[in-house]
């Protein structure tokens, strides 16, 4: 009795202590997206697409008020004529963030990819 009592014992630690050391070496489950696809379809590339979304950006009062900051996603389909459509609000942070994002994404204007395509197209909220 003794003896199992023991080996279960060990057995208990071994797989607690394996599990540590699984954790201590496990992936980070985000990744940090750091180029946005959809950029290589606008005019000046990602720098542009990013500054031009900032300059047509009203940051909302409500979200003011209540320090929203943050980044919505706005999903769209680009045609292979470089129209878009489709849009939708993929994740937002409320307080009128999330139509404001839709607003701007829909004032812009992509070169044609000759294809059709869905993106996805950050929009950052940020308070200074």
């Amino acid at each position: 009795m003794k003896m199992r009592t023991l080996l279960l014992l060990i057995a208990s630690t071994a797989m607690l202590f394996s599990f540590i050391s699984v954790e201590k070496n496990a992936a980070p489950t985000e990744t940090v997206q750091k180029s946005i696809p959809i950029a290589q379809y606008y005019e000046g590339g990602e720098e542009a697409l990013i500054a031009d979304i900032q300059k047509e950006l009203v940051y909302p009062m409500m979200a003011k008020r209540a320090r929203k900051q943050g980044t919505c996603v706005i999903k769209v389909k680009l045609h292979a004529d470089g129209t878009t459509s489709d849009f939708q609000i993929v994740s937002e942070l409320g307080y009128g963030t999330g139509q404001e994002a839709l607003r701007v994404v829909k004032t812009l204007q992509f070169k044609s990819p000759g294809f059709d395509q869905n993106h996805n197209i950050p929009v950052n909220f940020s308070l200074k």
